[in-house]
This record gives structure tokens, sequence and C-alpha cells, in this order.
């Protein structure tokens, strides 16, 4: 039995303390070595937590810091989420992503469908239309399903009617 467990501060504690793991994972619960079990289990996930957590950012910037890492353009989701109409207006924050898209970038960019329904500003169209997602609480929506809510609104401007028949 080895109770030396410490706070992970670096790559090669890491890797070590995942060693351990591997040898202690069949330990039976009410043993020393399940409690040692325990607190390294906790240890690791605090420190990936910290080291491997994904930016706050809004949905369409992780898919571009994605596409980024992964050399992807945005031609190459074409036959994932839609044509290249979509993926533009994805893209440059005209619509957002739907919840099949968030689904099947999920699978192909790896990251997590929760992350990619996040609610996110949208920029006005040339049309005078603005799309706005709303966060579930403020309409009243389960907070459990996960789900945006996309409202449209178009912009009408009243034209001034002349007194001349």
């Amino acid at each position: 039995m080895n109770m030396n467990a410490q706070i992970i501060h670096n790559d090669h504690e890491y890797e070590a303390t995942l060693k351990r793991l591997d040898e202690i994972f069949d330990a039976q619960p009410g043993t020393q070595e399940f409690s040692e079990l325990e607190l390294l289990s906790f240890l690791v996930s605090k420190y990936e937590k910290e080291k491997f957590e994904l930016p706050k950012a809004d949905p369409v910037g992780l898919i571009k810091f994605k596409m980024f890492q992964l050399d992807l353009a945005p031609g190459d989701l074409n036959n994932k989420i839609g044509n290249r109409h979509t993926i533009w207006k994805i893209l440059n924050y005209r619509i957002p992503v739907s919840r099949k898209a968030a689904i099947l970038l999920s699978n192909q960019l790896d990251i997590p469908v929760e992350l990619l329904l996040r609610p996110y500003k949208l920029k006005k169209t040339s049309k005078g239309q603005k799309y706005k997602m709303e966060s579930p609480r403020k309409t009243g929506m389960s907070l459990t399903s996960g789900y945006p809510v996309v409202k449209y609104s178009k912009q009408v401007k009243k034209k001034k009617l002349s007194g001349k028949g």
C-alpha cells in the first residue's frame, strides 16, 4: 500500500498518479487501497479539469478553434451539417448552431454537445433581420433539456405616407 497522495502539480506527477491508479484499479470497497483509489481519482480529476478544460468561448469560437487544430476548412464540414451557405452563416454568427448540427459537429470535432448549444449573440443580417438565441432560463424552458430557444424577429421600418394622392 502506498498512501503518499499529494496534489498534482505537473505532467510527471500526473503520469505517476495514473500509473498508481492502474495498479489499484480493482481495489475492493472498505480497504485502504480503495480509499487511496478514491483520493487519487479525485486528484486526477481536479488536475485534468484545471489543465484540460475547454475555454469559455462561444460555440462558433470553439468550432473555429477545433477546425484550426484539425486543419479543417469550412468545406470539410459541408457533408455533416448542410450546404456551404449554412456553414458560412454559422461561422459568421448569422444563424445559431441547431441541435442536429451540434450533434454532428460534436462527433466530427470532438466538442461536447452542451458547449455547442450554449446561447451566444448573433449578428444582424443585411436584410435587417435579426436572430437571437435566448437562454432556457429566460424562456421558462427546462434547464435539463440543454436546448436553446431561437426566436426570429424582423425589424420593420415604417414608411411615412405622404398626404398627396
